[in-house]
């Protein structure tokens, strides 16, 4: 079916008529948005510029804005029309007159208020659609998600963009910007918090990561799909319940991103990649998971949920996972084949008999146990693979 819309709007030429392409600045709703505004992205489309969208992503989109109703996302959405599906059409002299004041702000023949006028055919893929988006496909497809309200969004367009001036313009807006150093933001944080103490919280529970307080951790302590939810060993936690050293967390955290290089710079990602691993490994060796604090006075569940063999069960599992990968096994966005691959494939193969038996060495945290540990485990996946017992060769577990 075919859609008509209009928008009133004004038109910006920033560089000066006929210099540059024109800038079109409208507000309308996150949901319109998406029904009429397509993406390319490399990978799909031969002309393609946007990166492909992750689930992760736009679902941190959503959690932000629906964690706090103060929570607004100013930054506009930047889409470009291509060449001759859209018209403006000047209403300048017909506000002139009715307000009193300087309609351009001074800016003289640069701007020109008016109507943006385009039809799109809903039956179309989202590659043919009049406008695509340039920057902010995971904004749009994020607060189109909410169910409880339409979320307006400001829309700078490019008027009459070709493929290259859309592919220029994402590069250089995704390569000039510059990250606020650590230290402006404590800063500014701590003034803040002298009148609003709620900040740093609600910095928190919208993701935001600024100095030594990771929202990353807090959402591993809090997030319900958290294998490890109430179990890290800081403020936080509800009665001071916790017993894993953030340490820990930060450094299985630390080697994802080493070993997985392709989603270092996406925390939301990253993290998620955890929460899948540990939920697998969770529900795989549930009989040895501590749930709270007195549950580690049982000497099997404090050997599995020690640092050491943490470490080196997200280590080993990390390395499988990437392996899959490289050979196509399953999408790195797509968090339930991350754990299905897990237990389907690497933790079957690994008996809960290997924690339950008593270990040839003190249980210590340092690199020699936790080699050993993973050295064990890929003995033991070798030993059942060959029909062995799966203790045959093992350092840690005495033969019997």
């Amino acid at each position: 079916m075919i859609h008509q819309k209009s928008f009133f709007c004004y038109k910006l030429s920033q560089r000066g008529i006929g210099n540059a392409v024109d800038l079109v600045i409208f507000v309308t709703t996150a949901k319109d948005v998406d029904q009429w505004a397509g993406i390319r992205r490399v990978g799909e489309d031969n002309q393609g510029s946007q990166r492909l969208l992750k689930d992760t992503r736009v679902k941190a989109i959503k959690r932000f804005l629906t964690k706090n109703i103060q929570n607004t996302i100013p930054v506009s959405v930047i889409v470009a029309f291509n060449q001759g599906t859209a018209t403006f059409t000047s209403k300048t002299q017909d506000i002139v007159g009715v307000v009193q004041n300087d309609l351009t702000n001074g800016l003289g023949d640069k701007m020109d208020w008016g109507e943006l006028s385009f039809q799109f055919d809903d039956a179309l893929p989202p590659t043919e659609r009049p406008a695509l988006i340039v920057d902010g496909q995971h904004r749009v497809k994020g607060m189109a998600s909410l169910d409880t309200e339409d979320v307006p969004v400001l829309l700078v367009a490019l008027l009459d963009a070709s493929a290259q001036e859309q592919a220029f313009q994402f590069v250089v807006i995704n390569n000039k910007s510059q990250k606020v150093p650590t230290d402006n933001v404590k800063a500014i944080i701590r003034l803040i918090d002298q009148e609003e103490t709620d900040l740093s919280e609600r910095l928190r529970q919208a993701g935001v990561n600024y100095g030594k307080n990771s929202a990353m951790l807090g959402d591993v302590n809090d997030a319900d799909n958290s294998p490890f939810k109430d179990l890290l060993k800081w403020p936080l936690t509800p009665n001071n319940g916790g017993f894993i050293d953030l340490t820990t967390i930060e450094n299985c955290i630390r080697y994802i991103k080493t070993q997985l290089p392709i989603i270092k710079e996406d925390d939301e990602t990253v993290k998620e990649v955890f929460l899948a691993m540990w939920r697998a490994i969770k529900g795989h060796y549930g009989e040895l998971w501590a749930n709270n604090a007195q549950e580690l006075q049982d000497i099997i569940k404090s050997k599995f949920m020690s640092k050491v063999n943490i470490s080196a069960l997200n280590e080993y599992i990390t390395d499988k996972v990437g392996n899959a990968w490289l050979d196509d096994k399953f999408d790195l966005f797509e968090m339930s084949q991350i754990e299905r691959y897990c237990n389907d494939v690497v933790l079957r193969q690994i008996t809960k008999e290997f924690w339950e038996k008593e270990w040839a060495y003190a249980l210590q945290d340092n690199a020699v146990i936790r080699n050993r540990i993973k050295e064990d485990i890929t003995r033991i996946t070798q030993n059942v693979k060959s029909d062995k017992e799966w203790y045959e060769g093992l350092s840690l577990v005495a033969q019997m």
